[in-house]
Parts: structure tokens; C-alpha cells; sequence
């Protein structure tokens, strides 16, 4: 299932929410830096420029739009980076996994 079909399953209130996260992880640039907290759990914020190929002020807004929309967290403003591995989130990062989001008809 493609992570916008999904967005009927969700609860009214968090459907705007998945959305906005859905447009900001579409944007392939943003594929390098969630591929960097994945393989390697987590990296320093400085690296978002090299790993992602764009000028700096440009990757650290992508880094902060990630943030803000809860994809990528830290301990700290400053700290390293890492996934944020939510409920609100298993879909994205392991489709098929847990229950299923179709939805049961009447037997």
C-alpha cells in the first residue's frame, strides 16, 4: 500500500499531520538524511549539507522541516539526529507490519 492511501485509516485529527510528514519525506533530498539516521542510528546535524548535496542553508531548513514534523529527533537543539520511530510513524518506516490498515467490510 502506497503511504497515501493510508490517510482514510487515520483518525480525523491526524490525518492533516500525516499528510504534511508524507510531503516533507516525498522530497529526495530528505531520502538521504532518513537513510543516514537509519543505517547509522543517528548523525550530527552539521552533515545535512554534504549528505544531501545542498547548500547548507537549504539542507539545515530540510533538516528543520524533518524535525518539525517529528520524522527526525534529538536529545538536544543542537545534538544528533535520529529517527523517530512513533506509533504515528510505523507505517512509513515498516509497511505491512502490524495490523492491518484495510478496512474490514461486514461478513
Amino acid at each position: 500500500m502506497h503511504i497515501h492511501q493510508m490517510t482514510p485509516y487515520l483518525p480525523d485529527n491526524q490525518s492533516h499531520q500525516w499528510d504534511r510528514a508524507v510531503s516533507v519525506i516525498e522530497k529526495s533530498a530528505a531520502l538521504h538524511l532518513i537513510r543516514e539516521a537509519f543505517v547509522f542510528g543517528e548523525f550530527a546535524r552539521g552533515q545535512a549539507a554534504r549528505l544531501t548535496g545542498l547548500k547548507e542553508r537549504t539542507a539545515r531548513s530540510l533538516l528543520a522541516e524533518l524535525i518539525a514534523e517529528n520524522l527526525l529527533i534529538s536529545n538536544t537543539p543542537k545534538g544528533p539526529v535520529r529517527l523517530n520511530f512513533s506509533a504515528r510513524l510505523l507505517p512509513v518506516w515498516f509497511p505491512g507490519i502490524g495490523p492491518s490498515t484495510e478496512k474490514r467490510t461486514a461478513e
